[in-house]
């Protein structure tokens, strides 16, 4: 009797420890992503003032001196590039959160786990809803939204506006 005992103790601390290890990773996942955004919304806004210097002294009468513009656009060229590389480095280290959380979520009971369908959605663009009465019912993604991932705007932005920085770059006068 007290073996038994013994063994549901240690298998409800073994519970708790894999519900505390899958909120710190939730918590980790989610600060990644906020620093994601928070990063997107400094990078937009500073490359957002340096093209706008750019096109009030482009339009200017007379004429800024060349090397000013080329300054503003040269230097929205290398922001936009490092913040390229910047948003492809955090979506690595999102999809290894993500990573994390699907182990731990694999030692839990279908019922609890959360994680799995996004994946499974993110993935394959479909999933079986599991907690409607016709469970036949899927989730599905179109072609196009297959496709469209928020790692792609991290990556995307930055490098449309370095291209944009470059062609400012060799019109500036």
């Amino acid at each position: 009797m007290a073996e038994h005992e013994q063994a549901c103790d240690q298998d409800e601390r073994d519970q708790d420890e894999l519900f505390r290890a899958l909120q710190i990773a939730s918590e980790y996942y989610r600060h990644g992503e906020m620093l994601v955004q928070s990063r997107m919304y400094n990078f937009l806004f500073a490359v957002s003032v340096l093209l706008l210097g750019w096109a009030t002294l482009y339009s200017k009468e007379p004429p800024s001196p060349t090397i000013i513009l080329q300054l503003f656009a040269g230097t929205a060229l290398f922001i936009s590039l490092a913040f390229s590389a910047w948003g492809r480095r955090a979506e690595k280290f999102q999809a290894l959160h993500r990573d994390r959380i699907l182990a731990l979520e694999s030692k839990l009971p279908e019922p609890l786990k959360i994680m799995n369908s996004i994946a499974q959605l993110q993935q394959e663009g479909s999933v079986r809803r599991r907690w409607e009465k016709d469970q036949k019912k899927e989730i599905r993604f179109r072609w196009y939204e297959k496709h469209a991932r928020a790692g792609f705007i991290a990556v995307g932005a930055p490098l449309a506006l370095a291209i944009v920085s470059f062609v400012l770059l060799v019109l500036s006068p």
